[in-house]
């Protein structure tokens, strides 16, 4: 029969098993325990350190190796039964696991022991002096020069060796207008200027390990009889590359010298403001090892001379081209890149005047936007002469060239340009995006000098005489609707070179923003070698003809001139010419005539022919529509490149410029095309194109004038003020004015289509 409890009896009997089993546990514990020591699987070793004393004197101080009861873990313990601290972790002689771990012993012996096994092993026997302190992997130890600073201590780093000299260094950033949080940036400084040109992070982490972890690979020993000495003995540091060497001026010579460096260590306030720390540490890197193997070091204070590792090689004793990324121009995304204003390329026969006409307007306002700096440049061109502008355009939104003229052009030549370029040629478009997107996602082979000389290092690089610039301004917030701030852009550009360390043809390229000459693949500039005519619209007269009110042909033998009225037309739809009127002044077919006494075209013409099945076809078109085919000859008329100048010379005994300057009675040309435009957003122009015979005949030098306006707003023409260095095809011209004698006796003009 069983017996039932109540339940307070039950909980207490469990209370008392559960006491019970605890005791059972800790008693098995115990047990093992004392049988694993027993077994001999758990030992207690006896550690002897031997060392010299100060008297120098061998010693011997025993030390235990034993389980540290609170970790289970082995560690090493004073003959009192004190715990030995921890080395100072160098980064190496600790496992992260904590599987081995080094102890130092009060002679300052390490030794690391196994914390599973108890094994232990000498690991480092100090042999230090002053800042040295021991370093190394985890299977062996090297001294280093002074303690280790590492890339979140360093303040500073300043190298100077053959190269030239430069510092990196954290300068402060402010995070808020009070200045009460700050930020650090890495900078690189040369001389006294800071560079826009960005540090290479890889190569700067390099560099820190270089500098800041001074680990050698020995030290030599100054009393030995073998060192190279003088002849009153002392060591001769001449023999390892570790001698000052002057020059005739006094000047440290640094391609017999030493290359130096000195890293400073960071002191941070509790704002983030930082400055330079207490802690300095200034190196002398001499000759390079007989074995190839390292090169000799001395730290400054203190005679030892050490041997550290080759890779010093790759980083102190390298020019500062080598720790920054290459860069020309202000980073743009893949959305804006094409958002320029100011584009400006041209030819400059001296890349130092330009570079010295750029600054000496900018001063210390470096935020000047560009189009204000080239404009005063330009107003003072008796002062530079060497610049030959080539284009000069700015990009305009789709938003606000809706129904203008520039509708179909997203780049436009600025009206106000005191440029003088190519006013009243159309950009061409595709040209533009292409060079743009080469500038935008160019891609370097090096960097060849930053902060270069422009009396000397121009030279070296092809920038002194016969470049290209080319120059913009970009605004960063831009795809936001602009900040108004814009960031100015200017490169000077080289010839085509071979460069002998790339073992290529490369454009050297000079950044003004960044400070720097860099090598470019020549993908990437190959439209410096572009005839100027590729860079505008190759169509001769493109505008739209719902924009034109008068439309002018005058040659030497015979005139047109042509009237369009489209009041009549709807534009609420967009754009239209669909009820366009025609007159002419010499048509004398109608006697409806406009203001200016023009008679209105008003006539039929049947087009008949018999189609592929051989059956006869006819449509009937207006005297409108018969202009409009004159009218889109006119539209497929195109450039063909650039006048060739020698042939040119040769022919008139002058320039194209000289030439055109000649024209003062705006008599020499073959033909005069003059139109005026308003598309009723205030884009208003009247615009003359001259053709001029030359060499053969076959081709024709045309100029493009836009027309300034008396004190009435009539035009008033100038063919010296004509922009021209293009030539067309002198055919298409004489059947231009054909067909329009053809239009005018109600002949149907052959369709372009």
């Amino acid at each position: 029969m069983k017996m039932k409890m109540k339940a307070g009896t039950r909980r207490a009997v469990l209370v008392r098993r559960g006491i019970l089993c605890g005791v059972l546990v800790a008693l098995i514990a115990a047990l093992a325990l004392s049988l694993l020591y027993v077994n001999g699987v758990i030992k207690v070793y006896t550690l002897k350190d031997t060392f010299v004393d100060e008297s120098g004197t061998v010693q011997t101080v025993k030390y235990a190796v034993k389980i540290d009861k609170s970790t289970g873990r082995y560690a090493l313990y004073d003959k009192d039964g004190t715990q030995m601290p921890l080395a100072p972790d160098n980064g190496f002689n600790n496992y992260p696991d904590g599987s081995m771990l080094v102890y130092e012993a009060k002679s300052g012996n390490q030794y690391r022991i196994n914390t599973a096994t108890g094994e232990y092993e000498l690991y480092a026997v100090p042999d230090t002096d002053g800042d040295e302190t021991l370093g190394g992997t985890r299977k062996s130890t090297r001294v280093m020069m002074f303690p280790r600073i590492t890339m979140s201590e360093t303040y500073s780093i300043e190298v100077t060796n053959q190269y030239g000299s430069y510092e990196i260094y954290r300068r402060n950033v402010p995070q808020n207008e009070a200045g009460t949080s700050y930020s650090t940036m890495i900078t690189v400084r040369v001389g006294e200027e800071d560079m826009m040109a960005e540090y290479d992070p890889t190569l700067y982490a390099s560099l820190v390990v270089s500098c800041g972890y001074s680990l050698t690979d020995r030290k030599l020993d100054m009393n030995s009889p073998d060192l190279p000495r003088r002849a009153d003995g002392s060591v001769d540091y001449a023999a390892f590359g570790l001698e000052t060497v002057y020059g005739a001026e006094n000047e440290v010579d640094y391609t017999k010298s030493p290359a130096v460096y000195t890293i400073r260590n960071a002191a941070f306030a509790e704002n983030g403001f930082c400055t330079p720390g207490e802690v300095a540490y200034t190196v002398d890197v001499g000759s390079q090892t007989p074995s190839g193997g390292g090169y000799y070091a001395r730290l400054r204070g203190r005679d030892t001379i050490y041997v550290i590792s080759s890779a010093i090689a790759d980083t102190v004793l390298q020019p500062v081209e080598t720790m920054v990324s290459a860069s020309v121009v202000y980073p743009m995304s893949t959305t804006t890149y094409l958002m320029v204003e100011r584009f400006n390329f041209g030819t400059v026969s001296s890349g130092k005047t330009m570079e010295t006409a750029i600054r000496s307007v900018q001063g210390a306002q470096s935020d000047i936007p560009l189009r204000l700096i080239l404009e005063t440049i330009y107003e003072i061109d008796s002062e530079f002469l060497a610049v030959s502008p080539i284009i000069d355009f700015s990009f305009e939104s789709l938003d606000s060239r809706k129904d203008t003229v520039y509708s179909s052009v997203p780049y436009v030549i600025p009206a106000d340009s005191s440029t003088q370029l190519m006013k009243g040629y159309a950009v061409n478009s595709n040209a533009a995006s292409t060079v743009l997107e080469n500038v935008y996602s160019m891609e370097f082979l090096a960097c060849k000098k930053l902060h270069p000389n422009p009396d000397t290092d121009f030279a070296a690089y092809g920038l002194a005489e016969d470049c290209h610039y080319l120059a913009y301004d970009y605004d960063p917030g831009v795809a936001q609707g602009g900040s108004g701030y814009y960031i100015t852009n200017l490169i000077y550009i080289s010839a085509q070179m071979y460069d002998e360390t790339l073992k290529q043809n490369v454009y050297y390229v000079y950044s003004e923003l960044y400070d720097m000459i860099v090598a470019v693949d020549p993908y990437y500039l190959s439209f410096t070698e572009w005839d100027d005519a590729a860079w505008y619209s190759n169509s001769v007269f493109a505008s739209n003809i719902a924009y034109v009110s008068e439309l002018h042909l005058h040659a030497k033998d015979r005139d047109y001139d042509f009237y369009l009225d489209n009041s009549g037309t709807d534009q609420s739809s967009g754009t239209s010419s669909s009820d366009l009127k025609v007159y002419c002044l010499q048509y004398e077919g109608n006697t409806e005539q406009d203001a200016h006494g023009a008679k209105l075209l008003s006539y039929q013409v049947t087009d008949q022919w018999i189609d592929d099945a051989g059956v006869e076809k006819s449509k009937t078109y207006t005297a409108t529509d018969n202009f409009r085919r004159l009218y889109s000859r006119l539209l497929w008329y195109t450039l063909e490149g650039d006048v060739n100048a020698d042939e040119f010379r040769k022919d008139k005994g002058m320039t194209v410029a000289e030439y055109i300057a000649s024209d003062t009675a705006d008599d020499k040309s073959v033909l005069r095309l003059t139109f005026h435009v308003d598309d009723g957003k205030g884009n208003v122009s009247d615009v003359a194109i001259r053709f001029y015979e030359y060499g053969s005949g076959r081709k024709l030098l045309l100029t493009i004038e836009l027309a300034e306006h008396d004190e009435g707003g009539v035009p008033v023409y100038d063919a010296t003020k004509a922009a021209g260095r293009f030539c067309v095809l002198a055919t298409p011209l004489r059947d231009a004015m054909n067909r329009a004698e053809d239009l005018l006796n109600h002949i149907l003009i052959p369709s372009m289509y």
